[in-house]
């Protein structure tokens, strides 16, 4: 992975230390501030490649700092929550506010690396057009468009192929029809685009009901997420 400028907003000392371990013998710069007062003084004073956010903080809730960033600055680079709650209510608000990635505590270090390099190849790298990508029984191929699933190929045009790309990349994450409309707009700008059409049909295309390791379930209200583990089907 190319060496990042990552802005970090977190209060744990010892966490803090663990990161400056990891990430900076990675080659990654790192600015850190333990409060949200504290960050705030600090953006815009240098470009930022990616943001990890505590979600609670001495003086406040990361709500307020994805509003400032997402809205207030308008920036669009890669925002990773990271949380010692694992409530779904925590998530949901996270991701609607423009986070693009939510990490329970405790944090795992090797999780934290593949998802920091996820977010950069999903921003441009040249590489990732050329690689397989393997999910359980599920292989991707971006260079054409293609998802194995066992013995049979299916190819996908570039909208449902971004989607199901997020999916899968997802680990499991609750994805927002804002982000998969989104993600899918990025791939095909002129595509009309109905979500949950667009999940339907990827559901039954690639065979998410659970017969290979895979479910795609839905969110009432909000979106998708894909789990491990066999589901009902026909």
């Amino acid at each position: 992975m190319q060496p990042l400028s990552i802005a970090i907003l977190e209060d744990d000392r010892i966490l803090v230390n663990t990161y400056r371990g990891v990430l900076e013998a990675a080659g990654h710069r790192l600015t850190v501030a333990g409060t949200i007062a504290e960050f705030e003084q600090q953006i815009g004073r240098e470009a930022v490649d990616i943001v990890i956010l505590d979600w609670r903080l001495p003086d406040g809730t990361a709500d307020r700092v994805l509003k400032t960033l997402r809205v207030g600055l308008g920036w669009s680079v890669p925002i990773l929550v990271v949380s010692a709650s694992d409530e779904e209510a925590v998530i949901v608000e996270a991701l609607w506010l423009g986070a693009d990635d939510f990490v329970v505590k405790p944090v795992d270090l090797r999780q934290l690396l593949d998802r920091l390099d996820a977010h950069v190849l999903r921003g441009g790298d040249a590489g990732a057009a050329a690689a397989e990508h393997h999910f359980g029984a599920y292989r991707l191929v971006p260079s054409l468009l293609q998802v194995g699933v066992g013995e049979q190929v299916v190819a996908l045009a570039p909208a449902a192929f971004a989607m199901a790309d997020a999916l899968f990349r997802s680990n499991g994450r609750l994805l927002s029809r804002v982000q998969l409309h989104n993600r899918a707009a990025n791939a095909a700008p002129r595509s009309v685009l109905s979500v949950d059409a667009a999940v339907a049909d990827l559901r039954h295309a690639l065979q998410l009901d659970g017969r290979h390791g895979w479910n795609l379930v839905s969110v009432l209200g909000y979106g998708y997420r894909m789990e491990r583990g066999a589901g009902l089907h026909a």
